[in-house]
């Protein structure tokens, strides 16, 4: 076998290689089309639309029920979404201390005791919530369902439920 046909042999195997790989991993990722878990904007609408489905026909809800649920939805979301911008403020206030020569340790305690105080609203405000989104309940049967998808939701690990209760980022 002369010097140019091995060569040739070579450059095939590794072009065959090259191949079953590229080949392994299209297969192992063709039904993980968004590898960052991000909802395209394409998608969302749909993706909304099968949630709600999924909600209503899961709690035996009527329409008027879902829209009163959208409703105090987004009226939270607005009040978290609120205290979590002086929240993130106040953080902002405290890493600026850490890293400036000299900290005002007043200035540290009153950041830290006011991040906790909004927290504490936070909380407050997620309690009220929920008691005020199982009253939209029109019995004991759909606010049963409503606490297993509730603690279903919470129980999913962090990466899977975002940032849920602690307002967004």
């Amino acid at each position: 076998m002369s010097r140019s046909c091995k060569i040739c042999w070579i450059i095939l195997a590794v072009f065959f290689i090259g191949n079953i790989v590229v080949l392994s991993l299209w297969l192992t990722n063709s039904g993980n089309n968004n590898d960052s878990g991000i909802v395209k904007n394409s998608d969302r609408a749909r993706v909304k639309e099968q949630w709600k489905q999924q909600f209503i026909r899961k709690l035996d809800l009527d329409t008027v029920q879902f829209a009163e649920f959208e409703r105090l939805r987004n009226e939270h979301i607005q009040q978290v979404i609120s205290y979590q911008h002086q929240i993130d403020s106040l953080k902002e206030q405290l890493m600026n201390q850490t890293f400036s020569g000299t900290s005002d340790s007043v200035i540290v305690k009153k950041s830290i005791n006011d991040i906790a105080e909004l927290q504490k609203r936070i909380e407050f405000l997620n309690f009220n919530h929920y008691k005020k989104v199982r009253a939209v309940c029109r019995n004991e049967e759909q606010r049963l369902k409503l606490d297993d998808t509730f603690r279903h939701w919470m129980d999913q690990p962090k990466g899977r439920r975002g940032r849920r209760g602690m307002g967004p980022r």
